[in-house]
């Protein structure tokens, strides 16, 4: 990061940045000017933000990665309604054959060139939900991703998503938790073929 500054006044929050490159493929060819402003209330916060970036990555590398987008949060307890909505550039600058990028890549197909200095646009968000009862917690989510159509059936699919979360306190310091993410079904390339569009995972936790 070459430059960051936060500033409150009144019920405004603003930041402003200057980064220089990325995890992965950080290069000083890679600047990015990123903002955010927002009202921050007791029960409520409302944010817009931007991010200007030059590309990710050097020369034939050189991969858009820019956004536009606001969140929101409303707190009236137990419940807690928040959600993010973000429209962004993405794809190849330049040319590229995505069969031999060493590095890891997205499994949605971001990685791909559409024309010569035009990005691919895509829009989405998502919405959640946040009960905290005295003993238990439940987190529901529902997002989309619409990814601009550009006759690539691996990567034109609309992506929708939902997550259940919850986890139960019945005992201090001991708690069990569960989650489940599910997903729309995709087309499928070779090393992707048997895979499921629902995972789970089941625990408990506690501190001695």
């Amino acid at each position: 990061m070459l430059f960051f500054i936060n500033f409150k006044p009144w019920i405004f929050s603003i930041d402003i940045a200057v980064v220089n490159g990325e995890e992965n493929r950080d290069t000083n060819s890679g600047k990015a000017g990123i903002g955010r402003i927002g009202i921050e209330l007791k029960k409520f916060k409302l944010g817009f933000s931007i991010k200007e970036h030059d590309g990710l990555g050097s020369e034939w590398q050189k991969i858009y990665k820019s956004h536009t987008g606001f969140d929101f949060w409303i707190g009236l307890s137990p419940f807690e309604l928040s959600g993010e909505f973000i429209w962004d550039e993405y794809g190849f600058k330049r040319e590229f054959d995505e069969n031999v990028i060493f590095w890891p890549s997205s499994i949605y197909y971001r990685e791909l060139f559409y024309q010569y200095g035009t990005p691919i646009e895509g829009k989405g968000g998502y919405i959640n939900l946040k009960i905290n009862l005295k003993k238990v917690l439940l987190n529901l989510n529902y997002g989309e991703y619409h990814p601009q159509e550009i006759g690539n059936i691996y990567h034109d699919n609309v992506i929708k998503r939902f997550i259940l979360k919850t986890c139960w306190y019945p005992i201090s310091d001991f708690s069990v938790f569960f989650s489940v993410v599910l997903e729309s079904e995709k087309e499928e390339k070779s090393w992707s073929q048997g895979a499921k569009s629902i995972a789970g995972l089941f625990g408990i936790q506690f501190e001695l």
